[in-house]
């Protein structure tokens, strides 16, 4: 059986956030028999297959698909309206296709397999659709601005027709197929399958706490890591602390390069909050940092919260379990099944400070639940994830027979 899988999110600002991450730890975890191949889409102005822990024995090779476009937006948006624009692999014989990120387009000439995260710009469409920021059309020109709204709003539209036209579609949680078959009526139940995704190796308990007198730490911490997007409801996890620490002598240490950049401008009122908090020196803005160092602020964390309205999966919720730390989540979307009874899971409408103040003063309930994380942590595995990923690829590649 030949293969074919599109690596090009390890070329794209995708390496280090979450299709990049799956694209890397299920090419360390495929199992292929001695016979098949595995067929390797990417740019050709770098080689990240060299970086790949590629199991020992995998037969592989290579397809060049040129030089990055210049313009990746207008690229796409062209791409997707132009007679033959998708990518033909017929002339590799690849018996199925693996799409990692069906932004880059479902190709012709071979059945596919895609991956599914989640529908988060159509759940939530009122914060996704196009609209002019005024600071924005003041930096850029309300032209600028709208055509690029437009383009990714119509990209995202052709991304969910290209998840329905799938021969298989893998969602990464089984909230994320519920929302599969319930917005894409076209999508039939027996082609969307499950493959839960899984904490890497890296994550693991450690006494090691370099990071610590690096960053600033020298007080009991609660830790935040990820994007500060409206449903991350960072807002919310700051006006918490606060409340917190009226009371308690204790630091938020937020990790991630959005709380350093601001890039959007709707981000500019959390950086005001921030800037003008009246415990600003106990809220810690390290940026994006090491696997390593993050790793250490997991293990050495009084808990890692995480209030997110909506997740497809909840990456980092597994990350801090496997490293040792008690996790603080809400249940919604995919977080139950992923944190189990293993966390503090809230409703959306319950007094976060409270239950924050409760956990950080209870370390035996603590010991308890990193306890508990260590065990939901190891219940998930990357081999898990690409043997039901390679289910799926057998019964796309069957079918097309």
């Amino acid at each position: 059986m030949r293969v074919g899988l599109d690596i090009r999110p390890l070329q794209t600002y995708h390496r280090f956030r979450g299709i990049g991450v799956v694209v890397a730890e299920l090419l360390k975890a495929i199992e292929l028999a001695p016979d098949d191949r595995l067929v390797l889409f990417r740019y050709d102005h770098e080689a990240p297959e060299r970086e790949l822990s590629l199991p020992e024995g995998l037969s592989w090779e290579v397809v060049s698909l040129g030089r990055p476009p210049r313009q990746p937006l207008v690229s796409a948006a062209l791409g997707t309206l132009r007679p033959g624009g998708r990518l033909d692999v017929s002339e590799h014989r690849l018996d199925v296709f693996v799409q990692p990120d069906s932004a880059n387009g479902l190709p012709t000439g071979a059945p596919v397999v895609t991956i599914a995260y989640d529908l988060i710009p159509l759940i939530f469409a009122s914060h996704y659709q196009p609209r002019m920021s005024p600071a924005a059309l003041r930096r850029m020109g309300a032209a600028k601005v709208l055509i690029s709204e437009h383009l990714r709003a119509y990209l995202y539209r052709w991304q969910l027709r290209q998840l329905a036209r799938a021969d298989r579609v893998v969602a990464i949680s089984d909230a994320t197929r519920r929302d599969l078959l319930r917005y894409l009526p076209a999508l039939r139940p027996d082609r969307v399958s499950v493959a839960p995704l899984a904490a890497n190796a890296v994550y693991a308990p450690t006494d090691e706490r370099t990071a610590h007198a690096k960053y600033g730490v020298t007080k009991p911490y609660l830790l935040y890591t990820g994007g500060v997007d409206f449903r991350k409801n960072v807002v919310g996890l700051v006006d918490a602390f606060h409340e917190l620490r009226s009371t308690t002598d204790c630091q938020l240490v937020l990790v991630g390069k959005d709380f350093v950049t601001f890039d959007a401008s709707a981000q500019r009122s959390l950086r005001q909050l921030l800037d003008t908090s009246p415990y600003a020196a106990d809220i810690l803005r390290p940026g994006f940092i090491p696997t390593a160092e993050l790793v250490e602020l997991y293990s050495g964390a009084v808990a890692f919260v995480f209030p997110s309205l909506y997740e497809g999966f909840g990456l980092p919720v597994l990350e801090a379990m496997a490293s040792g730390c008690p996790v603080v989540t809400y249940r919604n979307s995919s977080l139950p099944e992923v944190a189990g009874e293993a966390a503090l899971l809230l409703e959306e409408q319950d007094d976060l400070a409270s239950a924050l103040h409760e956990l950080i003063s209870d370390e035996a309930r603590r010991t308890r639940m990193r306890s508990a994380g260590l065990k939901q942590a190891a219940r998930f595995s990357w081999a898990g994830t690409a043997s039901r990923l390679m289910s799926a690829v057998k019964s796309a590649a069957g079918h097309a027979d």
